[in-house]
């Protein structure tokens, strides 16, 4: 898809995982991204520096919302949150759970 835009949805709690090479790839390819809170976002944030197309938000219902405001036809949108989800869902199905849901919801 040369002509889309990229939009990802990630972050959660960090397990000790580095973020270098995320942080380098959100500032080469991504067009914006959909911040879910905890300790791995904030490594990443920090990664990326000067980077400024980072959208907080506090739930996946809000990520969800966020990403259709930002999206246009055509452009590609991927949940890979790169970390542990136990800050706000059950486990990581309940997580794909929430995102479905979410999507389905939408109007």
């Amino acid at each position: 898809f040369p002509d889309s835009r990229l939009l990802l949805i990630c972050g959660g709690q960090n397990k000790g995982l580095k973020y270098d090479e995320l942080s380098k790839l959100i500032r080469e390819r991504v067009d914006e991204v959909i911040m879910l809170p905890g300790t791995a976002s904030d490594k990443i944030k920090s990664g990326v520096g000067n980077y400024t197309r980072i959208h907080d938000v506090s739930s996946m219902q809000e990520a969800v919302k966020q990403t259709k405001k930002l999206a246009k036809k055509g452009d590609v949108v991927i949940l890979s949150p790169a970390a542990a989800s136990f800050n706000l869902f059950k486990n990581e199905f309940d997580r794909g759970a929430q995102f479905v849901k979410a999507v389905k919801d939408i109007k």
